[in-house]
């Protein structure tokens, strides 16, 4: 999934069915507690239902949160918050956003900023 950086600070993927955004915590684990979500300024496609995965290989994803038909960024420069189950609050080296829907026609996958707040385990 190639990801672009605009000079709008925005970042997006292409237009593909379930694009995602990952991140890699290379030098510790985390255990995420929440996350937030800013969309982009410029009109770029905004989320409307997502799935946030997580794992320790980058391979064997497993589902942590998942959000359907979220209105509250359908707009530009939305953020908005979401807590993770506490059940799923474990060890994690990878997390990613994987789009499922948008409020419009196109797949991609477009944001202004994504933040994980937790706990950092040193090893």
């Amino acid at each position: 999934n190639i990801i672009s950086y605009g000079m709008n600070k925005s970042f997006w993927t292409k237009d593909i069915n379930n694009s995602w955004i990952c991140i890699e915590f290379k030098h510790h684990k985390i255990i995420p507690a929440n996350y937030t979500i800013q969309t982009c300024h410029d009109g770029m496609p905004y989320p409307r239902s997502w799935i946030i995965e997580a794992c320790n290989d980058g391979e064997s994803w497993e589902v942590i949160d998942e959000q359907k038909d979220c209105s509250s960024l359908n707009g530009n420069n939305r953020v908005q918050s979401f807590k993770f189950n506490k059940s799923n609050q474990k060890e994690i080296s990878y997390i990613r956003i994987r789009q499922t829907q948008t409020w419009n026609s196109s797949n991609y996958l477009g944001i202004g900023s994504f933040e994980i707040f937790g706990t950092i385990i040193y090893d």
